[in-house]
């Protein structure tokens, strides 16, 4: 391939979800140029509009529930539910910052459910007090309503359909990237600072609650660049839709309901799998609390339970396995689980009649790319922000932390890049590297006759992924996945495509491989079961060996793991990061 064109700008953004058109927006305000390259298109691509469930919501200690609530009791929820490896430094500022974040987007017209003068705040996941601000199942798309709106009255150029193939470098410095547009045209984009606001990459997963786009590109553009991650041994699985809606996730409340959760063959099967101190009433109690897998919590074995009982064959037709709540008075249903009743009956499910087909799916990434306090990586030039950055959550994170983190960290990265570019009068590019680059597009152009089958192998990689390496961990099942991962890798460079059109399906392919092997390889390094991670193998929390934050970088085409102690902080009220707001 050939470059069609060149582009220069102040700021590259990549990425249109909440944290993408956060960043983009606060660094226009700044009076720079940005230019937002989205896969789909702005306003729906990427995760927020997608967060839909009862409790969909943005966190922050207002105290407008709880007079007790604040800042220093977010952060030690946050702590807590980290499991000991979050970065203590970026949970403080988050903490602080969330509420400021959230009232800048209600004071620019977002809606929030109200009680008198005072916002409806809800107790989320693994919280000790009510601090989750919602606007029922549509949080996440009033998040992203806002900011689209804020974006249309500033200097930004947004690049919808289009996707990045590589971040280029010069040495440690990254300094823009090769783009493939709307209409297939390879373009490359000079930008003095960049941003990477991808999301995460539940595609990697055959059952996932994430949208199509979400294939794991920043993530793997960040590795390959030599960005060092963090955490990625940890995911967030959570019992979600399978049928005949995916991915809608069931959280807290909707558990209080007891649910009947029984196989193809009308088999309850959840004792089967407890040990004998607990319960089936027991592990419903802990997805009230905390509705995702989470190994602290007995509500993990009703995840396991399914996970098992889906891959030894007695799953549903479309794979879950099914869930009845039609024993509860129907007008019970409809008030203990509001939004999940009518946003399901509005799509023709109506959970007072008929069952549904459920299963844990992967709702999202823990860890990611790992970041300071200004949202820097360890290469010059390149910010993060948003589900694909890493180091706040640690092992698991509080309900509602995810929308809300996107805005704190997402007006850092666009400040601070802002800053950057306005210091820098231009960059310089390697011409080696472009050339690389399009050799290795052109080489994926031809004949598909005798080659592997794309779709048929992205299968295989998918299902090997949620069979071995999700909620239900073992050495030999690990081992298994990695191997399929190595025969992806060995297979990629083989497959062919007609058109330039195609290519993307061959680089979601790649991207998806090197997510995989990140996770699965983190995953076998992590001799130990904390937060979302679970090893069969290794069932109990080892703080004496593992309370270590496991890094991964590629270094020469060759896979590094390391380990260093999590950031701490002595005090949450004397120390002073530096602030980016006046």
């Amino acid at each position: 391939m050939q470059i069609s064109r060149e582009l220069e700008t102040d700021v590259l953004v990549v990425g249109g979800g909440g944290a993408g058109e956060r960043s983009a927006y606060e660094s226009a305000k700044q009076g720079v140029n940005v230019l937002m390259v989205i896969k789909g298109k702005l306003g729906k691509s990427g995760c927020t509009t997608r967060s839909v469930s009862e409790l969909s919501a943005y966190s922050a200690a207002l105290g407008h529930a709880d007079p007790r609530d604040n800042p220093f009791r977010h952060y030690l929820d946050t702590i807590d539910q980290g499991g000991g490896l979050s970065n203590q430094e970026l949970v403080r500022i988050f903490a602080r910052e969330a509420p400021s974040r959230l009232l800048e987007l209600v004071d620019k017209g977002m809606v929030l459910k109200k009680s008198g003068t005072r916002f409806e705040q809800l107790l989320a996941d693994a919280s000790t007090l009510p601090r989750a601000c919602h606007n029922g199942a549509d949080t996440g798309r009033e998040i992203a309503r806002v900011l689209q709106v804020l974006l249309s009255d500033m200097p930004v150029t947004v690049m919808e359909d289009s996707m990045v193939v590589s971040l280029l470098k010069n040495q440690d410095t990254v300094v823009g990237a090769l783009v493939i547009n709307g209409n297939n045209d390879l373009l490359l984009i000079k930008a003095k600072s960049t941003i990477l606001a991808t999301g995460g990459g539940g595609q990697t997963y055959a059952l996932n609650a994430q949208p199509p786009d979400l294939t794991g590109d920043g993530l793997a553009l960040a590795l390959r660049a030599g960005a060092d991650l963090v955490n990625m041994e940890f995911i967030q699985f959570g019992p979600a839709l399978v049928h005949p809606l995916t991915g809608y996730l069931l959280v807290t409340r909707f558990w209080t309901l007891k649910p009947r959760i029984y196989n193809k063959d009308g088999a309850e099967f959840l004792n089967g799998y407890l040990p004998k101190q607990l319960s089936g009433d027991d592990v419903l109690r802990g997805k009230e609390f905390a509705f995702p897998f989470i190994v602290e919590s007995p509500g993990m074995y009703l995840d396991v339970a399914m996970h098992s009982e889906i891959s030894q064959g007695r799953g549903t037709p479309h794979g879950g396995i099914y869930m009845d709540i039609s024993h509860n008075d129907p007008d019970l249903i409809a008030q203990r689980v509001p939004v999940t009743f009518t946003w399901l009956l509005d799509r023709g499910i109506d959970l007072r009649k008929s069952p549904i087909e459920i299963a844990p799916v992967a709702q999202c990434f823990i860890g990611g790319v790992k970041y300071n306090q200004k949202t820097e990586t360890n290469l010059t030039g390149l910010y993060v922000c948003g589900e694909v950055s890493g180091g706040a959550h640690g092992a698991a994170r509080p309900g509602g932390n995810l929308l809300a983190i996107s805005q704190v960290f997402g007006a850092r990265a666009g400040n601070f890049a802002a800053r950057r570019a306005k210091a820098l009068t231009g960059v310089q590019i390697d011409a080696g590297q472009v050339k690389d680059c399009c050799q290795q597009l052109d080489g994926w152009i031809g004949d598909s006759a005798g080659r592997p089958d794309l779709q048929e192998q992205r299968k295989t990689l998918r299902e090997a992924m949620w069979r071995y390496v999700s909620c239900v961990r073992t050495q030999e099942g690990l081992g298994k996945a990695l191997e399929v991962i190595q025969n992806m890798n060995n297979l990629l460079p083989e497959i062919r495509v007609p058109d330039t059109q195609n290519l993307r399906q061959v680089l979601e392919l790649s991207f998806m491989t090197d997510v995989a092997t990140m996770v699965a390889k983190a995953a076998m390094a992590r001799q130990e079961s904390r937060g979302t991670h679970y090893r069969v193998d290794y069932p109990s929390r080892n703080n004496h060996r593992w309370l270590k934050v496991l890094n991964f970088r590629r270094v020469e085409g060759q896979d590094r793991i390391f380990l260093t102690d999590p950031r701490r902080i002595k005090d949450f009220y004397t120390e002073k990061e530096e602030e980016i707001y006046g």
